[in-house]
């Protein structure tokens, strides 16, 4: 059936058991969830900025769920964060907030995206209460993926959870949910620039007139802190700052600054989302680019992603000899827009549609439940984005299928994973400065 989920959007109910569109009966078996956090304060400077009251931050939101972070490499506590992270949660802002934190709008958006995942999938989340092992949470080492995967947490428990759940992030030089981490990999930093020029030389007349536009409010510093013309190949055309500062505000319905409206608040969404596309995937026409992007950045993800559920293929054959292993039924993994945006344009579905805070893509594993092979044959995938089922560029979904044979599903995924991530990594000439690239 069909629900309205948290917020109001309607979503389709995921029970045990469903029909696909050859009316076949399937059993789900396994959900894997990725999301962005919540919304934030911004992470760039912008003029005036000091006449902006921060005050978003009281602790007024929910409070979350018990956790525990662990490094997944050492298995001690939380890693130190990155340079990146820690200089945001430095900054001190206006009205009590710091540079790039959850607020409690954040944390409220979040919970409600727990209770929508805990509507949609009920069954494992009732399974999950019995055995806490089925379930896995990841996060990036950011505060606010961390705290939303905690709020996360808090709208899905179930009320007789009583136990602290691990959070497992690493150090964010070695982070693979991150799809723009040229830190891990710098033959990416080569890769995504090819992307800002070729944007560069075909940005619309309308990118130009924003930034003169801009300059006649704020002058030349304040376009330079706004980082519209900072060197690079951008060229005087690079409007991602400006977007993130105003739909920052805009998401919790703040009183833009003297040299903003709306209306460029939205012209800048629309537009970063589009120079972003470029970074990710050229001008969409090279397939064999947004390949190897994928390849260099979120591909090691998407690799992992599959593994997964081929733990829990094996794991379902060696049930039926009485050797079960605890697989996790759900796994959950807390990143970025840096992280949604990259599983996307990997999967030909971006469409230079910036994705909202808190925004998901869930891959679902079900079963034939009238295959009694035991095997990889009897299993599909079924993806989501936003609790929508959409298709990928496969065969089966080529055909408008939204469940795609297992083994369909795995051959694609591996056009996408490094096989040798160290030697397709290799820089081919000397770079800048890699960094992280987190939002």
């Amino acid at each position: 059936g069909r629900t309205k989920g948290a917020g109001g959007v309607e979503d389709v109910e995921a029970s045990d058991t469903c029909l696909n569109s050859d009316r076949t009966q399937m059993e789900l078996v396994g959900v894997q969830v990725l999301f962005r956090h919540g919304p934030r304060t911004p992470v760039f400077k912008f003029p005036d900025s000091e006449s902006v009251n921060w005050n978003l931050c009281q602790g007024l939101g929910p409070k979350g769920y018990p956790i525990k972070v662990i490094d997944m490499q050492s298995g001690g506590g939380q890693p130190p964060l990155a340079y990146g992270a820690l200089r945001g949660v430095q900054k001190s802002l206006k009205g009590g907030c710091y540079a790039g934190q959850l607020t409690d709008l954040g944390k409220n958006q979040a919970e409600a995206l727990g209770l929508k995942l805990a509507s949609r999938y009920s069954a494992i989340i009732q399974k999950i209460s019995d055995n806490k092992d089925l379930l896995f949470v990841r996060s990036t080492n950011f505060p606010r993926t961390i705290e939303t995967a905690q709020h996360v947490l808090g709208g899905m428990a179930n009320p007789d959870w009583k136990h602290t759940i691990p959070v497992y992030t690493v150090h964010s030089d070695e982070e693979l949910m991150v799809g723009t981490n040229t830190k891990a990999c710098p033959r990416l930093l080569e890769v995504l620039n090819e992307g800002k020029r070729l944007y560069a030389q075909t940005a619309p007349d309308e990118v130009h007139r924003i930034r003169y536009e801009l300059e006649s409010k704020i002058g030349k510093k304040g376009v330079e802190v706004l980082r519209i013309t900072k060197p690079g190949l951008w060229k005087g055309t690079d409007l991602i700052p400006t977007h993130d500062v105003l739909k920052c505000m805009m998401s919790h319905g703040m009183d833009l600054p003297s040299w903003a409206n709306e209306t460029l608040g939205k012209d800048t969404h629309r537009i970063a989302g589009r120079q972003i596309g470029f970074v990710l995937q050229g001008d969409g026409k090279d397939a064999a680019f947004r390949t190897r992007v994928a390849r260099l950045g979120i591909g090691r993800f998407l690799g992992l992603i599959n593994e997964n559920m081929y733990a829990r293929i094996q794991e379902i054959a060696e049930e039926k000899q009485g050797r079960p292993h605890p697989v996790p039924l759900l796994s959950l993994f807390s990143g970025h827009d840096t992280s949604i945006t990259p599983v996307l344009a990997a999967y030909g579905l971006y469409d230079d549609h910036w994705p909202p805070f808190c925004s998901s893509f869930a891959w679902e594993l079900h079963r034939d439940l009238s295959d009694s092979s035991g095997s990889s044959s009897g299993f599909y995938v079924r993806v989501l984005y936003n609790f929508l089922p959409v298709t990928l560029p496969t065969e089966s979904g080529r055909q408008g299928r939204e469940f795609i044979p297992y083994e369909e599903f795995r051959e694609y995924t591996m056009g996408l994973t490094p096989q040798d991530f160290a030697q397709e990594c290799a820089c081919k000439k000397d770079i800048s400065k890699p960094g992280h690239g987190t939002f």
